[in-house]
């Protein structure tokens, strides 16, 4: 006899194997008011069929059935649905066997003919107790293993920005060194000026654009060095945005806006010999 029955699919499923059918529905009968889907089978190889079915949380069989005796179908649940709780009846008689059983691993709990009513359904609930408790810590293994392996992945990622990162500023760090090195050696004066007038880059030929004893200083004002009306061409190129061209002490000053993320922060200027034409 083999049998299926319909219930909600969170209903804990308990298949009970026996070849004799007065003990199966006595079975039936002891579990009905429990909150349980209870399938039978009358033979091991029918049982092993639902199995491939569907899950089976708790798996309660005789041992003493005829083709495969109980602890052979429990032996054969463990390597294919290890996680089908494994239960066994039997009588005295075998007792050594199956206590060896379940040593081996084999078998969850064994019950002795004839079995108290009371005492089994205990144990099967307990028993779908201890099974929630794995599926929870399965649960939450498999939630830490993938979380772990996201904390993994984005590391990953993270190192791989940093190095480029680190890649892009070290490219950076080298175009600014070789800029430096570049404006410090142009053989005519270059001075940075921020908005408020103060001098705030200046290459070698810039710090002597005045003369020798009166050297330009970082942070000096342009009003210490220069005349007003240099000091109000800054303020044009400014507010206007666009280069501006005016003579001193003989030679050109070009005043260029600083551009992009600085727009508006400061200016360039730049010395060169002889007047405009």
């Amino acid at each position: 006899m083999r049998e299926c029955m319909n219930a909600p699919s969170m209903m804990p499923v308990l298949l009970i194997v026996d070849d004799e059918p007065n003990v199966v529905q006595a079975l039936k009968r002891l579990f009905r008011k429990e909150a349980l889907l209870v399938l039978s089978a009358s033979s091991g190889k029918q049982a092993l069929e639902i199995l491939e079915e569907r899950p089976v949380d708790i798996l309660l069989t005789d041992h003493r059935m005829p083709e495969m005796s109980g602890v052979e179908l429990l032996s054969i649940v463990k390597e294919r649905h290890p996680d089908t709780l494994r239960m066994i009846l039997t009588g005295y008689t075998d007792i050594d066997t199956i206590a060896q059983c379940v040593n081996q691993g084999q078998i969850y709990k064994f019950f002795l003919k004839p079995w108290d009513d009371s005492q089994l359904i205990l144990e099967i609930r307990q028993a779908l107790e201890y099974r929630n408790l794995l599926q929870a810590n399965a649960r939450l293994n498999e939630t830490i293993r993938a979380q772990n392996a996201e904390l993994k992945r984005m590391n990953d990622h993270l190192e791989e920005l940093v190095e480029e990162r680190t890649r892009e500023l070290k490219l950076q760090n080298a175009a600014l060194e070789l800029a430096r090195d570049i404006l410090e050696e142009i053989p005519f004066p270059i001075l940075g000026v921020s908005a408020e007038h103060l001098i705030v880059w200046m290459n070698r030929s810039g710090q002597r654009i005045i003369d020798e004893e009166n050297r330009l200083r970082l942070g000096d004002a342009v009003e210490d060095h220069f005349e007003d009306d240099i000091s109000e061409a800054i303020d044009r190129v400014l507010e206007k945005q666009r280069p501006l061209c005016l003579d001193w002490r003989n030679q050109r000053i070009e005043i260029l806006p600083l551009k992009g993320n600085f727009s508006g922060k400061g200016v360039i200027l730049m010395f060169r010999e002889g007047m405009s034409g």
